[in-house]
């Protein structure tokens, strides 16, 4: 089986010969250049202002890459990046399921978009 190969189990630990910031920050515009592909071919979410939402959505990732790489290099190991991520991606989906609405893409794109 061997080691995970996810940008942080595999890239990261690649890249740590370029130095830690210029590592973290290269898999970080990698994340997010990932996540933007699955945002546009996801039909529930709506960006709004793609000149506000680029550089808020590139900068939260690489921002969230420095604390999720530090994770990986503090403690060897991709699980407590994931288990971050997870608790992440719970918070944010939390508040949605308690609002009721007929129109949940209205309900995404304030708590997602740049509004929110």
């Amino acid at each position: 089986m061997g080691r995970p190969r996810i940008p942080r189990g595999y890239l990261q630990l690649r890249l740590m010969s370029l130095g830690r910031t210029r590592a973290l920050l290269l898999v970080g515009l990698v994340w997010a250049t990932w996540h933007m592909l699955l945002i546009f071919i996801t039909p529930i979410f709506l960006p709004g202002s793609l000149l506000r939402f680029f550089p808020l959505f590139y900068g939260t990732i690489v921002a969230a890459s420095f604390f999720y790489g530090y994770l990986r290099i503090y403690t060897s190991s991709v699980w407590p990046t994931f288990i971050a991520h997870s608790v992440h991606n719970v918070a944010w989906s939390t508040p949605a399921a308690f609002t009721v609405t007929s129109s949940p893409v209205l309900v995404n794109l304030y708590f997602v978009g740049p509004s929110g």
